[in-house]
């Protein structure tokens, strides 16, 4: 949670946890493209930028927020912090209560932390050019598939979401 916003990674993995290489996609797979809009479109978006150069067509109908340490603003003492800042701001406005970061494998790791929910797209290919990884947060449970699997050349692509398991006391 953060400022009263859910905070979910919305991420797609190889057999071994890949999620890119020179700064770019792994793979091409359009049921998953469709479904990263459906989950983000009219939400806050945190995306780094890397991540962004490499997303085309431009992020439409949802509050997109790059970060990243060549983006030139004098006001940033921390990007990350006021993008979550903007993001939980916007998330008020869009009368939503869920902030998605899209990484990269920075941005995925920074905010594992307040990570509350991990919408993961499993495809089942190791890509041995990778070098990015996703590194599961600990403390998760698989609250099921959000999406019939997709049958695609790199075999069948699963839609799963993760939550946080929380003690009774309100803590991870």
């Amino acid at each position: 949670m953060y400022r009263g916003c859910q905070v979910a990674h919305i991420v797609a993995v190889g057999k071994n946890n890949e999620i890119g290489v020179d700064g770019g996609m792994l793979w091409h797979i359009p049921e998953d493209f469709g479904y990263f809009k459906q989950m983000t479109i009219g939400n806050s978006l945190i995306i780094g930028r890397k991540t962004y150069e490499g997303i085309s067509p431009p992020l439409t109908r949802r509050c997109v927020h790059v970060v990243g340490k060549n983006i030139p603003n004098p006001t940033w003492s921390c990007p990350l912090r006021n993008s979550l800042s903007r993001a939980s701001d916007a998330c008020h406005y869009l009368n939503t209560n869920v902030i998605f970061v899209a990484g990269g494998s920075m941005l995925y790791n920074t905010t594992e932390d307040i990570v509350d929910i991990l919408y993961i797209t499993r495809v089942p290919t190791e890509f041995k050019n990778a070098d990015s990884f996703y590194n599961m947060p600990r403390g998760f449970v698989l609250e099921g598939e959000v999406k019939i699997p997709v049958k695609t050349k790199y075999g069948l692509v699963r839609f799963e979401k993760w939550v946080r398991e929380y003690n009774g006391e309100g803590c991870a």
